[in-house]
């Protein structure tokens, strides 16, 4: 089995060791060293990257037979003596974020009463899951503040191995099942949280820089967080300044009454949406009226088709076709073009012609198979379509009527 270095040095970078195996690992090859930096995938933290030789370290994991630590490669060229590279921003990351986890999770224990179930760590951030169904913006306050004076304070950050009876002992937030006879590694930040953990993390607390809670979503009945810390929670703080300095210039206001001036333009613009809506209705009613002497007969019907070039919606339609069937006996088929064609069809005859299948049976003329409603209504489309295709389905629908 592979000697695990990085339990006791999580800063060494560069190193020598000898290949003790060469594998396949899923198709790929890979090797097994007699002893290694590389930090396999466990605990929620991802595998550190890098080379050994001329070679890419594609992945690092633990073989469960063995618990011999798999370096899994994209070249099998490997001499039986190799340098090992780690990369160094990869895993300072990781280390930054599983102690900050370790600070949070204590964190939302003391100042929230919510311990945590579970840990995620990923490219685009890190997730806990603690036992609580919602908290308070002053409790999520209450803990990044406490977390931050344990960083602030830069505690000494201590790991040491000892045995389950000894484990058992001690005041440990959370012990993994073990086997008997089996070494416990403990990660101790300093007077504030000690745990059972098998990750990399600093020497003190202040190297994280920086945790800040960036999320919370309701999982069931747990809360997860999304938090950030050191390099990625300052850029993300970049970001997120570059997205309120854009605002505030194009707004032509202070940070301070950015949110004031975004709910003033979402409220001028919600009334401004309603009298646009109220002044295309009152359009559509007159284009109604204007159609009112283009009904023809058929047998005790009086039918009408027209086709509206200009995009318009099926709410348009339906104004049109509700204004004009306001008489009995009548038949009203429209439609739009454009990029969303529509077609809408309206009746005021009974139950005899059903609107519904008459518009499925034509659909296929304006490329759309979504539509369908009742006898006296339906409605379909949304796909594009130009004129010409409108009309050979709305002049399709008017021949099936007189059928």
């Amino acid at each position: 089995m592979s000697e695990r270095l990085y339990y006791s040095d999580s800063y060494t970078t560069q190193f020598e060791a000898t290949v003790i195996e060469r594998l396949e690992h899923d198709g790929k090859p890979a090797v097994v060293l007699d002893r290694s930096f590389f930090y396999p995938t466990s605990g929620g933290q991802p595998h550190d990257l890098g080379r050994l030789g001329s070679a890419s370290v594609l992945d690092v994991t633990v073989r469960k037979s063995d618990g011999a630590v798999v370096h899994v490669l994209d070249s099998a060229e490997m001499p039986d003596s190799v340098s090992g590279q780690i990369d160094w921003s990869r895993r300072f990351d990781h280390m930054q974020h599983h102690c900050g986890q370790h600070i949070l999770s204590r964190a939302f224990i003391d100042a929230a009463d919510a311990p945590t179930m579970s840990f995620h760590m990923g490219t685009d951030g890190c997730t806990i899951d603690i036992d609580a169904t919602e908290l308070s913006a002053e409790k999520i306050a209450a803990v990044e503040t406490l977390a931050n004076q344990i960083v602030q304070e830069n505690r000494p950050v201590d790991t040491r191995q000892v045995t389950l009876e000894e484990a058992q002992s001690l005041p440990i937030r959370k012990l993994p099942p073990l086997a008997e006879g089996e070494l416990v590694r403990l990660v101790d930040v300093t007077g504030f949280d000690l745990t059972a953990c098998g990750g990399t993390h600093p020497a003190r607390t202040g190297e994280i820089g920086l945790i800040k809670v960036t999320r919370l979503e309701r999982r069931k009945k747990m809360l997860r967080v999304s938090f950030l810390c050191g390099s990625r929670a300052i850029q993300d703080y970049d970001h997120k300044l570059k997205v309120i300095h854009d605002l505030t210039r194009q707004l032509s206001t202070g940070a301070d009454n950015l949110v004031g001036s975004i709910e003033k333009m979402q409220e001028e613009t919600r009334l401004m949406s309603r009298d646009l809506r109220l002044l295309r209705k009152e359009k559509m009613v007159a284009l109604a009226q204007n159609l009112q002497e283009g009904f023809e007969p058929m047998g005790n019907l009086s039918v009408l088709t027209h086709l509206f070039s200009n995009g318009e919606s099926v709410d348009e339609l339906r104004t049109v076709g509700t204004e004009l069937c306001e008489k009995e006996n009548r038949i009203v088929l429209i439609g739009s073009s454009g990029e969303r064609a529509m077609l809408f069809f309206r009746s005021s005859a009974g139950d005899d012609y059903h609107m519904g299948n008459l518009l499925r049976g034509v659909l296929e003329k304006i490329g759309s198979t979504s539509g369908g409603g009742r006898a006296d209504q339906a409605q379909g489309g949304g796909q594009p379509a130009n004129d010409q295709n409108v009309l050979d389905a709305l002049r399709a629908a008017k021949a099936n009527l007189a059928k």
